[in-house]
Protein backbone atom coordinates (compact mmCIF):
# COMPACT_ATOMS: atom_id res chain seq x y z
CA UNK A 1 0.00 0.00 0.00
CA UNK A 2 1.22 3.29 -1.03
CA UNK A 3 0.09 6.85 0.31
CA UNK A 4 1.72 10.47 0.07
CA UNK A 5 2.14 13.68 1.62
CA UNK A 6 1.61 16.70 -0.49
CA UNK A 7 1.65 18.99 2.63
CA UNK A 8 2.64 18.97 6.45
CA UNK A 9 2.68 22.13 8.52
CA UNK A 10 3.42 22.30 12.26
CA UNK A 11 0.83 23.87 14.16
CA UNK A 12 2.05 23.48 17.77
CA UNK A 13 5.63 22.55 19.04
CA UNK A 14 4.71 22.89 23.00
CA UNK A 15 4.15 19.00 24.38
CA UNK A 16 2.95 17.36 21.40
CA UNK A 17 2.96 18.31 17.75
CA UNK A 18 -0.06 19.59 16.28
CA UNK A 19 -0.01 18.84 12.32
CA UNK A 20 -2.13 19.68 9.84
CA UNK A 21 -1.34 17.19 6.73
CA UNK A 22 -2.95 16.89 2.82
CA UNK A 23 -2.13 13.15 1.76
CA UNK A 24 -3.40 10.86 -0.32
CA UNK A 25 -3.20 6.94 0.50
CA UNK A 26 -3.77 3.84 -1.46
CA UNK A 27 -6.92 2.24 -1.22
CA UNK A 28 -7.91 -1.18 -1.07
CA UNK A 29 -8.78 -1.34 -4.72
CA UNK A 30 -5.53 0.02 -5.78
CA UNK A 31 -6.33 3.95 -6.75
CA UNK A 32 -5.30 6.66 -4.64
CA UNK A 33 -7.50 8.08 -2.70
CA UNK A 34 -8.45 11.54 -3.51
CA UNK A 35 -6.61 14.16 -1.31
CA UNK A 36 -7.14 13.93 2.28
CA UNK A 37 -6.98 16.57 5.02
CA UNK A 38 -6.03 15.31 8.41
CA UNK A 39 -4.68 16.99 11.82
CA UNK A 40 -2.79 14.56 13.23
CA UNK A 41 -1.26 15.14 17.23
CA UNK A 42 2.40 14.08 17.67
CA UNK A 43 3.30 12.67 20.70
CA UNK A 44 5.81 10.81 22.60
CA UNK A 45 5.93 7.54 23.78
CA UNK A 46 4.08 6.67 27.07
CA UNK A 47 4.20 3.58 29.86
CA UNK A 48 1.59 2.76 31.60
CA UNK A 49 1.87 0.06 34.56
CA UNK A 50 -0.62 -1.85 36.41
CA UNK A 51 0.61 -2.99 39.64
CA UNK A 52 -0.29 -5.86 40.72
CA UNK A 53 -0.38 -7.41 44.21
CA UNK A 54 -0.02 -10.93 44.02
CA UNK A 55 -0.22 -12.49 47.96
CA UNK A 56 -2.94 -10.23 48.47
CA UNK A 57 -4.62 -10.66 45.14
CA UNK A 58 -4.99 -6.62 44.26
CA UNK A 59 -4.35 -3.74 41.91
CA UNK A 60 -3.63 -0.22 42.85
CA UNK A 61 -4.34 2.21 40.43
CA UNK A 62 -4.43 6.62 41.24
CA UNK A 63 -6.62 9.04 41.34
CA UNK A 64 -5.86 12.66 40.14
CA UNK A 65 -7.42 15.70 38.69
CA UNK A 66 -8.03 15.76 34.60
CA UNK A 67 -9.30 18.13 32.67
CA UNK A 68 -11.47 16.12 30.26
CA UNK A 69 -14.42 16.46 32.20
CA UNK A 70 -14.59 20.28 31.32
CA UNK A 71 -15.59 18.96 27.73
CA UNK A 72 -17.62 16.46 28.77
CA UNK A 73 -19.84 18.10 30.81
CA UNK A 74 -22.36 15.23 31.25
CA UNK A 75 -19.59 12.94 32.21
CA UNK A 76 -17.75 14.22 35.73
CA UNK A 77 -16.36 10.96 36.46
CA UNK A 78 -13.11 12.13 34.43
CA UNK A 79 -12.71 15.02 36.92
CA UNK A 80 -10.97 12.56 38.98
CA UNK A 81 -11.15 9.28 37.12
CA UNK A 82 -9.47 5.72 38.28
CA UNK A 83 -6.13 4.93 36.37
CA UNK A 84 -3.34 2.93 36.16
CA UNK A 85 0.28 4.51 36.84
CA UNK A 86 1.26 6.45 33.32
CA UNK A 87 3.51 8.95 32.10
CA UNK A 88 5.59 10.12 29.37
CA UNK A 89 8.89 8.67 28.43
CA UNK A 90 11.58 11.23 28.67
CA UNK A 91 14.39 11.86 25.82
CA UNK A 92 16.75 9.26 25.75
CA UNK A 93 15.22 7.20 28.64
CA UNK A 94 14.76 3.12 27.94
CA UNK A 95 10.87 2.73 28.63
CA UNK A 96 11.16 0.21 31.46
CA UNK A 97 13.49 2.99 33.18
CA UNK A 98 10.31 5.32 32.33
CA UNK A 99 7.93 3.05 33.63
CA UNK A 100 9.81 1.98 37.12
CA UNK A 101 10.40 6.00 37.38
CA UNK A 102 6.49 6.57 37.05
CA UNK A 103 5.67 3.99 39.96
CA UNK A 104 7.54 5.81 42.08
CA UNK A 105 6.79 9.10 41.23
CA UNK A 106 3.16 8.26 41.55
CA UNK A 107 3.31 5.77 44.69
CA UNK A 108 5.73 5.89 46.36
CA UNK A 109 7.21 2.29 45.69
CA UNK A 110 9.36 0.28 43.38
CA UNK A 111 9.16 -3.52 41.77
CA UNK A 112 11.67 -5.45 40.93
CA UNK A 113 9.13 -7.44 38.84
CA UNK A 114 7.83 -5.45 35.93
CA UNK A 115 7.44 -6.66 32.70
CA UNK A 116 6.16 -5.96 28.97
CA UNK A 117 2.59 -7.23 28.38
CA UNK A 118 1.38 -5.53 25.06
CA UNK A 119 1.91 -2.09 23.05
CA UNK A 120 -1.34 -0.03 21.17
CA UNK A 121 -2.00 3.28 20.30
CA UNK A 122 -4.44 5.17 22.06
CA UNK A 123 -6.70 6.72 19.24
CA UNK A 124 -4.50 5.93 15.77
CA UNK A 125 -6.96 7.75 13.54
CA UNK A 126 -5.11 11.01 14.77
CA UNK A 127 -3.26 10.97 17.98
CA UNK A 128 0.30 9.01 17.70
CA UNK A 129 0.91 8.42 21.23
CA UNK A 130 1.49 4.60 21.45
CA UNK A 131 1.70 3.08 25.01
CA UNK A 132 3.72 0.68 26.38
CA UNK A 133 2.02 -1.62 29.26
CA UNK A 134 3.43 -3.28 31.95
CA UNK A 135 2.88 -4.99 34.49
CA UNK A 136 4.35 -4.81 37.94
CA UNK A 137 4.30 -6.52 40.92
CA UNK A 138 4.23 -5.27 44.18
CA UNK A 139 3.56 -5.24 47.41
CA UNK A 140 0.63 -2.78 47.93
CA UNK A 141 1.31 -3.02 52.02
CA UNK A 142 4.06 -0.65 51.16
CA UNK A 143 1.83 1.97 49.60
CA UNK A 144 0.87 5.29 51.25
CA UNK A 145 -2.78 5.92 50.46
CA UNK A 146 -1.80 9.83 50.91
CA UNK A 147 -1.10 12.43 48.11
CA UNK A 148 1.83 11.37 45.82
CA UNK A 149 3.49 12.92 42.91
CA UNK A 150 6.13 15.39 41.72
CA UNK A 151 5.83 19.12 43.44
CA UNK A 152 7.90 20.38 40.19
CA UNK A 153 4.60 18.85 37.78
CA UNK A 154 2.29 19.87 39.85
CA UNK A 155 0.91 16.53 40.42
CA UNK A 156 -1.77 15.79 43.27
CA UNK A 157 -1.69 11.69 42.70
CA UNK A 158 -4.12 9.76 45.40
CA UNK A 159 -2.98 5.98 45.27
CA UNK A 160 -6.28 3.40 45.30
CA UNK A 161 -6.22 -0.31 46.19
CA UNK A 162 -8.73 -2.69 45.19
CA UNK A 163 -9.98 -6.31 45.41
CA UNK A 164 -8.94 -7.71 42.13
CA UNK A 165 -12.36 -8.95 41.61
CA UNK A 166 -13.49 -5.22 42.11
CA UNK A 167 -11.47 -3.98 39.49
CA UNK A 168 -12.53 -6.75 36.94
CA UNK A 169 -16.56 -5.56 38.25
CA UNK A 170 -15.86 -2.04 38.01
CA UNK A 171 -14.65 -2.46 34.21
CA UNK A 172 -17.73 -5.03 33.37
CA UNK A 173 -20.11 -2.31 34.65
CA UNK A 174 -18.34 0.58 32.85
CA UNK A 175 -17.64 2.70 35.91
CA UNK A 176 -14.13 2.97 34.70
CA UNK A 177 -13.64 5.39 31.79
CA UNK A 178 -9.65 5.56 30.66
CA UNK A 179 -8.92 3.70 28.00
CA UNK A 180 -5.48 2.40 29.04
CA UNK A 181 -7.39 1.72 32.16
CA UNK A 182 -9.60 -0.83 30.85
CA UNK A 183 -6.79 -2.33 28.38
CA UNK A 184 -4.68 -3.27 31.28
CA UNK A 185 -7.61 -4.90 33.53
CA UNK A 186 -8.43 -6.91 30.88
CA UNK A 187 -5.22 -8.08 29.58
CA UNK A 188 -4.58 -9.11 33.44
CA UNK A 189 -8.08 -10.77 33.60
CA UNK A 190 -6.79 -12.98 30.57
CA UNK A 191 -3.39 -13.58 31.02
CA UNK A 192 -3.58 -14.47 34.67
Amino acid sequence: MKWSILEKKLLLTKLIKFWHIKLKYQKFGGEMSNICDWVYIEKKDTVAILLFDPALNKLVFVKQFRLTAEFHKDDNSMLWPLEIVAGHVDDGENIKAAALREVKEEVGVTSSDISLATKFYSSPGMYGERVHLFIAKIDSRQISLTPQGLKAENEDVMPVIMPLEEAYSLVANGKISDAKTIIAVLWLKANL
